[in-house]
């Protein structure tokens, strides 16, 4: 009876081997998906550069037209003042949204609304600098801001997270912040990165 389940076995063996490396090899052809590949604009260029506007660049009379030109087929509507232009662009079932600031007569920063994964900026943009996290009580919900260095230029995430949810690598960025200039974490409470540790690593008080 032993030899039987062995001769078995050992003939199951290749058939599950050669499902494995199919599933390998079909993991390795089809790329996983990246900010660039789902969400629009990002293709364009690199951040702190969104859709062909970079921070103190880009003239700010000219950032609106950009920023259509590098969404094709996207209907974009606009409203704006002398210090900020709000956009909003719509593809079928898809939107996006955002407001650009002026600085001296440039792009001086910019605020993205788009909802994709966490994962999808710590793929893109590498190792967060630092995360500051805060529980508002009197609506039982953390707020999670995680940011990136880049150069003399900052990159912040934004977060929600309503318990019970996780802080993972699949929480949902609600809004991406492109500022122009880096501050030390310290001089606004912020904790050095360590991966998704417990929440509260990163808190720094409760508000009501």
């Amino acid at each position: 009876m032993l030899n039987v389940a062995r001769q078995f076995i050992i003939r199951l063996f290749p058939i599950f081997f050669a499902g494995a490396a199919s599933i390998l090899f079909i993991m390795h052809r089809v790329p996983l998906p990246t900010l660039t590949m789902i969400e629009p604009g990002f293709s364009t260029c690199h951040l702190p550069c969104w859709a062909g506007v970079t921070l103190y660049e880009t003239g700010f009379r000219d950032s609106v037209k950009i920023i259509t030109a590098n969404l094709p087929n996207w209907d974009v509507s606009v409203q704006g003042t002398n210090a900020q232009y709000g956009f909003y662009a719509n593809q079928d079932q898809k939107q996006v949204g955002g407001v650009v600031y002026e600085d001296r007569g440039s792009v001086g920063r910019m605020r993205l609304d788009m909802i994709f994964p966490l994962r999808y900026l710590l793929d893109t943009l590498g190792r967060p600098y630092c995360v500051r996290a805060n529980h508002l009580s009197s609506i039982d919900v953390d707020v999670v801001l995680v940011y990136w260095r880049l150069g003399d230029s900052a990159a912040v995430g934004v977060m929600k997270l309503d318990p019970p949810e996780r802080w993972s690598p699949g929480v949902s960025i609600e809004s991406l912040l492109i500022l122009s200039s880096y501050e030390e974490c310290s001089l606004f409470d912020a904790q050095p990165w360590r991966g998704f540790a417990r929440l509260w690593h990163y808190q720094t008080n409760n508000v009501d």
